[in-house]
Formats: C-alpha cells, structure tokens, sequence
C-alpha cells in the first residue's frame, strides 16, 4: 500500500485533495451517520506553524539555526511541512559528514520526487527548461522570442503545465505566469543538463540585450544572475552590486544583502584586477547588514574591516583613493558608534573629516561633521553637539551621496539628532517642528527604514516632552508600516513604544509586550541587554508599580551610564530615583541620585535634564527648598514656550509648592 501511495503522489500535482476509500464487504451502502467518510484538507502552514515545526525538527536533529536561518528557511519552505522536514534531515547529514550547513541544496529525495512531475511533460519539457531558466515568474513573450516556437505549439505546452499544476497564472506586472511552488522551478531547472543551462543562459542574455534593454534596469538581478550562469562573472558581479544598490534605496534589505553575496561569489571566481569592485560590494553588504540587525551588527564590522584590508593593499586610481576610503571608513565609524567604542569612533569620525577635506565636495564635509556631532551627542556633550548640529543645518543643506549605500539616510538621521539636541537645550518649539521636518523628509525620499527611524526618534522625543498620544500615535504608524521582514529591527522598535503606552493605561501586557520586543531586538541585533537602555523600560515598570523589576533592569544600565558619561546617564538616574523612593529607600539615597541628574546637566549644558532634575526634588526631596523653587523658576523663564505637557506639569508643580509655602500653618 505504502508503494502505491508513494507512487500516486509522485504523478499528483502538489495539494490535490486525495480520496481514499476502504474496501467494504456489505452491499448495502453504508448510512452516512457513521461518518466513515471524511476529506481531510491539508492546507500550507502559516508563519508561526512553520516556526513550531522547524523548532521540533531542530531539536529532533540536534541543529543549531541561527536566527536569520530560521528565517531563510521559514520563508523558503512557504508552509510546506514536507520541505522543512527533508532540508532539516539534509542539514543533519552534512552536519554529522562535517560539511558547511548550505540552505540552497535541495535534498534528492524531494528533488526526484518534483522531477517526476516535469518529465510528464515528455516533448514540452524544454519549454519548462526555459521558463525555469528565465526564475519563478516568466513572460510569455520573452518565452516565445527565447524559443522560437509556433505560437499554437508554445500554447499547448503552457496548457499542458497548468494541467499538471507545474505553472499557474501570474498576478504580478508584468509576468504571465509562475511556476506554482519555488521547488518546482529549481526541480525543472536541475532537470537541464549543465551545459544546457548555460548555453540557455547566454541565449536569455543575448535576447535580454537585443530586444529587451529596458527589462534590464527593471530587474538587474535577475540578469546578472543570468550572466554568472552564463560564465560571465565579471560582469555578473557589477550588476549584481547595481540591484543590491537599488534594493537598499528603497529597504529590501534582504534583497541587498542577497545580491552583495552573489556579487562577491562572482568575483571569487576571478583572478586580479577585482579589488575595487569587491571594496564596493563589500560596502553595500556592510550597510544591508546594519539595516537588517543593527549598527553593532558583527557581520557588518567584518565586511567593512576587509574592504579597508583591500583598500590599503589595491592599488586603484588616485582620483579615486579619497573616495573610497571615506565610504569605508564611514562604514567602520557607523559600526564603532552603535558600540560604543567611543575612542574607536573618534579616531574613525576624525579621519572622516582629513579624507573630506582632501575631496572637492561639501558633502563629505558635511557627513564627517555629523559624525562628530553624532560622538559628541552619545558622549553626553549635548552644548558641542548642539553647535555642530545647528551648523550643519540638515534640513536645509545636502549631505547625501548617490553613490554612498545607507541603511538610515544620514540627513534624516541629523535631522532627528538635531531635534533631539534642541530639546536638550530647551528649544522645544523648534525641536517639535524639527522633528516633523525630519519626519516629512523621510517621506519625501520614499525610504522606508529612514521613515521608520524617525517616526522611532519622534516618539522618543514626544515621550520627553509629555506627549503621550503623539507619542503613541509615531508608534502605531512605525508599526503597521514595518511589517515586513526588512524591517523587523524598528518594528520591534516601535512594538517597545505601543507596550509602553499600554502600560501607561494599566494594562499589564504592554509590560510584557515591551520585554518580548526587547529580547527579541538582543537576538536580532546581538547587543548586550544594558548597552543602550529602552526608557520605555522603565516607564512601563513604575506605570504598573513593578519597581522589583525595574531595579533589577536599571541598576546595570545606570553603572554602564556611569562608566561611559553617556547622554542615558541623567535619565536612568532619575528614573532610578523614583524606584527607590518607591522601595522606602533613605532620602539621602534618593536625594544622590536626583543631585547626580542634575550636576550633569548643569556641566554639559542640558537645561532640559537640569529642569526634570530640579521637578523631582521638589517632588519627592523637599518641596519646600527655596533655592530649588527659585532656579527651577529662573529656567522655565528661559526655556522656549510650547504647548508641551511636562511644562504644564513644571509650573503647576511651581505654584503649588510656592502657595504651600506662603500658606500659614494654623494649629487648632
């Protein structure tokens, strides 16, 4: 039974319902009661069934799959259980062999299994042939030119791949027709002897530049996949780095990552003279990197470290030198500021600012501006940062090169950094309507993960200054436009804000909604958890009155604060103080705290931070201090008027603990 079941579904189209029926001794029909007939539909798994299945398989084979493998592996099976069991089997046995786990060989089980299904097709199978050389999804009019087939022989074949569910109709401009499942396509093109392929390959490109130019510009990967099949690796591997460059532009990071590693696999197949393409692929791959799992990204550092190894040892035209070493050495300084090797990056952003002075373009000097700026910011300078940011003038001047990658637009990103600045300073006009410009900015370029990193950066400054609603409103929209895998990193951003406003609510989800986002950020991106501290943390932890948890999570982040001077240093300690004033800690306890908040301020020229410090001493200190009442007096008069929430709250809190004071104290 098992051989003939086995043979059936060789010749059946994959999901076509299959009846079985039980041999049944009685002439009498059976009643229908007894229910000894059912269908049963298997239908594809979704994402988190398929994520359950490859958990069990993982652990059933021993594998370890890193978090972007689940993921490859996940979106590459398409809900089909059998695909993922066959490739974890597949992993295992090369695992156990010592061979390099490789996601893209498919298992020969599976693939003589789908291979069957094309060889039905007897004389029409080189219509399949080529249409899987062409990838998933293929036109009909490129087929006929490629084929040179009658148009009545080329339908009946088409006719007769539907039939057997090998092709379905394509929805997608301006494809006719794709092949019904990945493994298919793969299955009808291994069937291709090798050096078939290849002479189809160079027939595709050869039409592709004849007749079709402009198909090229629409779809580069795609032909420089054609040309690296076709022996052609050189110039496979350029246009492999132009679709790369176009997928970053609009935040198909996975895309881009993807191309920059076919760009390079083309290269390795060529000896010399390849240096200054590898350095620029390498680039575009550091920065997909940095899109994809954040700023401290270690694959990103190692593909930047080694385009600076064949920079200093290439030699390359001397017009060109300047340039491309201040393209990696911008890549390097992204990675050592997201780290906080604050020495690293300083020594990065000054080289930065010797290569743009050699360069006849106000551009460079402009990027190695921010990238002082953007140092002296975390560092806690907020007065020097405010300076050089303000001279920058990101909305105004351009500082954007065509030909550098991003995975944040770095005009956006100093825009944001401004915004923030201002507020620091006490400009919260200015900083609300810089912050909205930033926000315009980014739509205005029609990059996704730059419109995602200020929504991000505008909910954190709507946090500061009490906005809860704006806040939250930054957050949803960051949300629903970051569903898609390229953007997980600021969609679990902005999950951490959505928590943070429902706890502020009283629903104690959100508190669990923001821990999920952060351990899932730490896995993505693979930062320490107390690197760089989510305030929100701690907000939603004192909102619920959970002040055990939000110890435990700020104590750490505040002695790495300490440690580094870091701008995070004053708002974790004042947050900190409010927990141990909820704990019943020693006045003097809290009062240290509240006190170190505010000599920072004072010393690096924060009139933000130094009225928060000045607000909770009346609040939880001594309502009563004179000269505390008088100098948080002196610095509203001095800060920007805005409708702000928290300066509501500042001057309420003002003239209440200044009536306290002036009201006698009656003894009946």
């Amino acid at each position: 039974m098992s051989k003939v079941l086995h043979n059936l579904q060789a010749r059946l189209p994959i999901h076509t319902a299959l009846l079985l029926v039980a041999s049944h001794q009685n002439r009498e029909v059976p009643p229908v009661r007894l229910n000894w007939d059912q269908q049963i539909l298997l239908g594809r798994l979704d994402d988190r069934q398929a994520a359950d299945m490859l958990e069990y398989l993982a652990r059933r084979h021993r594998l370890s799959l890193s978090a972007r493998l689940r993921e490859q592996l996940i979106e590459r099976c398409e809900g089909v259980p059998l695909y993922l069991q066959e490739i974890c089997r597949r992993l295992e046995i090369d695992r156990r062999e010592g061979r390099r786990l490789d996601v893209d060989a498919l298992p020969r089980g599976l693939l003589g299994l789908l291979a069957s299904r094309i060889d039905q097709l007897h004389d029409d199978r080189l219509v399949a042939h080529v249409a899987a050389v062409f990838g998933r999804q293929f036109e009909i009019g490129m087929l006929r030119d490629c084929l040179e087939f009658p148009e009545a022989t080329l339908r009946m074949a088409l006719e007769q791949m539907q039939r057997l569910e090998i092709i379905e109709p394509c929805e997608t401009h301006p494809y006719d027709f794709q092949f019904t499942h990945p493994l298919l396509q793969e299955a009808a093109y291994l069937s291709c002897p090798q050096d078939v392929r290849a002479a189809l390959h160079r027939r595709v490109v050869n039409l592709i530049e004849s007749r079709h130019p402009a198909w090229i510009s629409r779809h580069p990967g795609d032909f420089a996949e054609h040309l690296r099949r076709s022996g052609d690796p050189a110039r496979g591997a350029r246009y492999f780095e132009m679709a790369a460059r176009g997928a970053l532009r609009v935040s198909a990071n996975r895309t881009a990552l993807k191309m920059a590693e076919a760009g390079l696999a083309c290269l390795a197949l060529l000896e010399g003279g390849v240096a200054e393409r590898e350095i620029s692929l390498l680039t575009v791959k550091g920065q997909a990197c940095y899109a994809l799992e954040g700023h401290g990204s270690s694959s990103a550092h190692e593909s930047f470290l080694k385009a600076q190894a064949l920079w200093k040892e290439a030699i390359v035209d001397e017009d060109d030198v300047d340039d491309q070493a201040f393209l990696v050495t911008w890549g390097l300084w992204v990675g050592a500021s997201q780290r906080h090797a604050d020495r690293d990056a300083g020594q990065l952003a000054e080289q930065l600012r010797e290569l743009a002075q050699r360069i006849d373009d106000a551009r460079y000097q402009r990027l190695a501006l921010y990238a002082r700026a953007h140092g002296e910011y975390w560092s806690g300078h907020v007065a020097l940062a405010y300076e050089h940011l303000d001279q920058l003038d990101p909305l105004r001047q351009p500082m954007v090169l065509e030909w550098l990658p991003f995975s944040d637009h770095p005009q956006v990103a100093a825009a944001c950094y401004q915004s923030w600045a201002l507020c620091l300073r006490g400009d919260y006009r200015r900083a609300e309507q810089q912050m909205e410009a930033a926000v315009r900015l980014a739509e205005s370029i029609r990059h996704p993960g730059s419109l995602a990193m200020a929504l991000i950066f505008a909910a954190s400054l709507y946090r500061q200054l009490g906005h809860v609603h704006l806040a939250t409103e930054r957050g949803r929209r960051a949300f629903e436009m970051t569903q898609s895998a390229d953007l997980r990193r600021w969609h679990l951003e902005a999950m951490c804000v959505l928590g943070w406003s429902q706890s502020l609510a009283g629903e104690p989800v959100g508190l669990e909604r923001i821990e999920s986002g952060v351990t899932q950020l730490i896995e993505l991106t693979g930062r320490e958890r107390h690197q760089r501290p989510f305030l929100w943390y701690g907000d939603a932890c004192l909102a619920l009155d959970d002040i055990e948890r939000a110890e435990r999570y700020l104590e750490p982040c505040l002695e790495q604060a300490r440690t580094r001077r870091s701008l995070m240093m004053p708002q974790l300690s004042l947050q900190m103080a409010r927990v141990k004033h909820r704990l019943g800690q020693p006045l003097e306890v809290v009062a240290s705290l509240v006190d170190e908040a505010r000599q920072w301020a004072v010393e690096v020229g924060s009139p933000h931070m130094e009225l928060n410090s000045l607000a909770l001493w009346l609040s939880l200190i001594d309502p009563s201090d004179g000269d505390k009442q008088r100098a948080l007096r002196y610095r509203l008069g001095e800060v920007a008027l805005s409708d702000a929430p928290v300066l509501t709250r500042w001057r309420t809190l003002l003239d209440n603990v200044s009536a306290s004071a002036r009201t006698p104290d009656y003894q009946l």
